[in-house]
């Protein structure tokens, strides 16, 4: 029987968790580490005897993305799920492919709910093979300077990933796309106006 544990990475095993967890930007975190931002006991993992099987960051934030490692077995997986049902109450834990398994049954073992509304997908929008509708127009995002694509991106952004639901500037929440020339947008234009769109 595989025996897990749990703890913090520290100064010394630090380089090892970011080489497991693949950060992105590690001179970035080892700043945040110095100057208090981030703390050693946020950035958690777990061990067997072959080594780390998963990390994750646990700090303020209502949700928590485990990195695992690929092939950890049923009861590894159900061991992180009943961990982090102690540590992690009334966070949201995102299954992230690539990062780990997708696979719902050893939370669902540990106390876990599944929220089916919570499912994401990536595709590639800049490699359509479809024929646009007619009606759908390709402009520059700088193009969102107009008046009532900026309406239509306010209302988006108060409920998307950008707003909060109160009051957005989409000017403001969109600039560091309309530094970008090459974003473009699809916007479904009818009698004149702007319906809906996308960046990609």
């Amino acid at each position: 029987m595989t025996l897990y544990t749990f703890e913090h990475a520290t100064p010394e095993t630090l380089a090892d968790h970011m080489h497991f967890q693949k950060t992105q930007s590690p001179d970035d975190l080892r700043a945040r580490l110095a100057d208090g931002r981030t703390r050693y006991e946020q950035l958690c993992q777990m061990h067997s005897g072959r080594g780390i099987e998963a990390t994750w960051g646990q700090g303020t934030v209502p949700f928590v993305f485990p990195g695992i490692r690929p092939g950890l077995e049923f009861a590894g997986l159900e061991a992180l799920a009943h961990h982090l049902a102690q540590t992690a109450s009334g966070k949201r834990v995102i299954l992230t492919e690539g990062l780990a398994p997708v696979d719902a049954e050893p939370w669902l073992a540990a106390g876990w709910v599944l929220d089916k509304h919570a499912l994401m997908a990536q595709t590639d929008l800049t490699a359509r093979t479809w024929t646009l509708d007619p009606r759908v127009q390709e402009r520059p995002v700088l193009e969102l300077l107009a008046p009532d694509l900026l309406d239509l991106y306010a209302e988006l952004a108060k409920v998307g990933k950008i707003g909060d639901r109160s009051e957005t500037n989409p000017a403001t929440a969109f600039k560091d796309a309309f530094q970008n020339e090459e974003n473009r947008l699809f916007v479904l234009v009818e009698d004149g106006m702007g319906h809906g769109g996308r960046r990609c």
